[in-house]
């Protein structure tokens, strides 16, 4: 992907390690590790606004950035986002002071929220605008719900 079909570029957490997320879930250090490689060996990873409503699949005129070069800094996954020129791309540069950028794949949980097999399909935008939000590795609760909470 060349630099100018980019819209925005930015740095984002798009998971916090080692402690139990808005979800209940629990992403270790191996877990993350596991993710880097995933997101390493595709070489970059489409995401969309929102979390998709069949996390197994994207709807290619959904995307709206691209997620590459991942690292672990301060118990979290960052990587580099890209905003592309595409409709929901556009829509995307509009909200990104309103979202925080999570993974969305497949895996299991155990009964403490413990996530293990993880397999990364998405990193996605998620509007925290008026919902949950997340500060520095704490949970702050706002009005409602959102979807994010009902993925992986």
């Amino acid at each position: 992907m060349e630099k100018k079909d980019n819209l925005a570029s930015l740095e984002a957490c798009i998971l916090p390690l080692g402690y139990k997320s808005l979800n209940n879930r629990v992403y270790s250090l191996e877990i993350g590790q596991r993710i880097i490689e995933q997101i390493n060996e595709k070489r970059e990873v489409f995401g969309t606004i929102g979390v998709a409503r069949d996390v197994s699949q994207l709807d290619l005129s959904e995307i709206s950035h691209v997620a590459k070069h991942p690292f672990i800094k301060e118990g979290k996954v960052f990587c580099e986002i890209n905003v592309l020129d595409t409709p929901k791309g556009r829509k995307l540069k509009e909200m990104l002071k309103t979202v925080v950028f999570r993974v969305s794949g497949t895996g299991e949980v155990d009964g403490s929220g413990k996530i293990t097999n993880y397999n990364l399909v998405s990193i996605d935008a998620i509007n925290i605008d008026g919902a949950f939000q997340e500060r520095e590795g704490k949970n702050v609760q706002t009005k409602s719900k959102t979807r994010e909470q009902q993925s992986l």
